[in-house]
């Protein structure tokens, strides 16, 4: 059990060190492009394949010949020394036997990792709680294409979950069709889908901050794609930043809601006032790569077969249809063939099957 521990633990911290190497490559590389679906990709990509790179074991095996000896034996191709060792009790000064228990680290900090993990998930669960509670509450109205909106004076601010939208009776009733459309966009490229995938994975890496660092710009590439459907609908880009800031001072407070406004404002107009980036520029995603090689590489095992060398011996085989008797010999040494004492055949032994030619003498029948 100590064992599965430290191996999950392991398991684990190469995950985490995956998880910082790529984002801190798309951080330096590509995070300020106006790619924003490629980084959405990337970013999505990258998490996942940290979580799967560590399980991808590659086997190298090696094979080597050695002779046995009485301190060694074979077992299913391993050498096992016959030299084991034995922990024996020591007795202490009243003559009793006591046995040394080391502390488990590692079930302590199992422990641990596993309350970090029930208290995100628990984080989560109520934030979904809070969702259904808030549409049961509310007054909805469906659309045409499968998809609601749910009016309550709790949204302070518009936000989306899954199929619904959020939205308070002011900004309903005011027809804020930029508001919606950007709700909308959120609902169109499945974002919901996006923010339930990384906080599963952020529990799971609740103790590296890297991961809620990349959970926190993965939000900020949806409000960017979702800028993006709002412009791309005919709206004026300048009264849509106006709208913006006039909107920027509340915020939704529900965690896995995709919201309209929060703190990446700031980012969020400069994303919308920059240039396209070149497709050339595409290019910078190919740092991917080498991570995976490297990790792929290092994930290597060497095992090693140990061979018994065979040594000299005589074995019963068939030759021509004459049953005789042969000593075996290494690939390369010379050999003749003997048929009632006249030689019949000579040359250097080949490797035949298990067993090498080997140098035969008929038997007696």
């Amino acid at each position: 059990r100590m064992k599965m521990m430290t191996l999950f633990l392991t398991y684990e911290l190469k995950v985490a060190v995956l998880i910082a190497v790529f984002y801190v490559f798309w951080r330096l590389l590509v995070a300020n492009e106006t790619w924003h679906r490629l980084n959405r990709i990337v970013l999505l990509s990258t998490a996942v394949a940290s979580f799967v790179l560590p399980l991808c074991v590659i086997t190298i095996h090696q094979t080597v010949e050695v002779m046995p000896t009485t301190a060694e034996v074979q077992n299913n191709g391993e050498m096992i020394s016959s030299e084991t060792s034995i922990t024996r009790p020591v007795p202490d000064s009243g003559g009793h036997l006591e046995t040394e228990h080391p502390f488990d680290w590692s079930l302590l900090l199992t422990l641990i990792y596993i309350i970090g993990v029930v208290v995100v998930l628990s984080r989560m669960g109520l934030s979904l709680w809070r969702l259904h509670r808030m549409t049961l509450a509310s007054e909805i109205h469906p659309l045409a294409d499968g998809r609601q909106i749910a009016v309550n004076d709790e949204a302070k601010t518009p936000f989306s979950w899954w199929k619904t939208v959020f939205i308070n009776r002011n900004d309903y009733e005011e027809g804020a069709t930029a508001l919606l459309t950007h709700e909308l966009g959120h609902i169109r490229l499945h974002h919901s889908a996006d923010v339930l995938l990384v906080e599963l994975l952020t529990a799971l890496q609740w103790f590296n901050p890297t991961m809620w660092m990349l959970r926190a710009d993965l939000r900020t590439i949806h409000e960017y794609e979702a800028d993006q459907q709002v412009l791309s609908h005919g709206f004026n880009d300048i009264q849509y930043l106006h709208l913006l800031i006039r909107k920027a001072a509340s915020q939704s407070g529900y965690s896995l809601a995709n919201g309209f406004i929060n703190s990446t404002l700031k980012k969020r107009i400069s994303m919308m006032t920059k240039p396209k980036s070149s497709r050339k520029q595409w290019l910078k995603i190919a740092y991917i790569l080498p991570i995976v090689a490297i990790s792929l590489y290092a994930s290597c095992e060497t095992k090693t077969d140990y061979q018994t060398k065979e040594e000299s011996a005589l074995v019963l085989m068939e030759k021509d249809s004459v049953e005789c008797w042969g000593i075996k010999a290494p690939v390369g040494a010379f050999y003749s063939w003997l048929v009632n004492g006249q030689l019949a055949e000579r040359g250097i032994v080949e490797e035949d099957g298990r067993w090498n030619v080997l140098t035969c003498l008929p038997t007696e029948r």
